[in-house]
């Protein structure tokens, strides 16, 4: 049986410690430990971040966060925009459609004003004598403010009015004769054309404006001069 160096083999073959040999009392863990390269260095158990790194910190975080937010409303103001065009171009397209067709049956024409016109259209609105009326609204008292409407018979009447358009800020028609020129003649007036603005406006968005000018109505029922 082999012994460590250290220990002396007696005749017995067994391993046993020299006499003059003993356990040491203390060990330096130094010599056993390998040593780290800043065992010099100072340890604070309870070491944190300062107050000018808790400032940074914060000023980076507000300025991450307000990007986030501009971000979220530009996105939200432009899908509001586009939604309030989306329902502009709607009701524009219905309110035109209903006119365009009443201009080509009609057979005569009255110019209220640059913006009410009475037209007599054949096999409709009897019981108004085939008149029915169409202008926009401009009176704040009115339940048709700001409104392109149609309304059967003349101006003056005080029949029901059917709101076409809403939030239409302003209007205004356009005549032309048989040549394609202006006109101020009821008798030379052939063609008809609208203009107008709409306005559209939500608590968190500008407001939305659009403006746009129809095409050119022939009244084809009508002998023009």
């Amino acid at each position: 049986m082999e012994c460590m160096t250290f220990f002396t083999t007696p005749a017995n073959g067994r391993c046993r410690l020299p006499t003059a040999w003993r356990w040491p009392e203390t060990i330096d863990l130094a010599v056993l430990l390998p040593r780290h390269k800043h065992a010099g260095a100072r340890i604070h158990p309870l070491a944190g971040i300062t107050l000018v790194e808790v400032m940074i910190a914060l000023t980076i975080g507000s300025m991450v966060a307000a990007a986030a937010i501009s971000s979220f409303l530009l996105l939200a103001r432009t899908g509001t925009r586009a939604a309030n065009y989306n329902v502009m171009a709607t009701q524009a397209n219905r309110s035109l459609e209903k006119f365009a067709q009443d201009v080509r049956m009609a057979s005569g024409i009255t110019w209220n004003s640059s913006n009410s016109i009475t037209l007599t259209v054949l096999n409709s609105y009897a019981a108004t004598g085939n008149k029915v009326t169409y202008a926009w609204d401009s009176n704040p008292s009115s339940t048709t403010y700001r409104c392109f409407y149609a309304m059967p018979g003349v101006a003056a009447d005080n029949t029901t009015r059917s709101a076409l358009m809403h939030n239409v800020v302003n209007l205004n028609y356009l005549r032309f004769n048989r040549l394609d020129a202006p006109t101020t003649s009821d008798d030379q007036t052939k063609r008809i054309q609208i203009s107008m603005t709409t306005r559209l406006a939500d608590p968190t968005t500008v407001e939305t404006r659009n403006a746009l000018s129809s095409a050119s109505y022939i009244m084809r029922n009508k002998l023009a001069n």
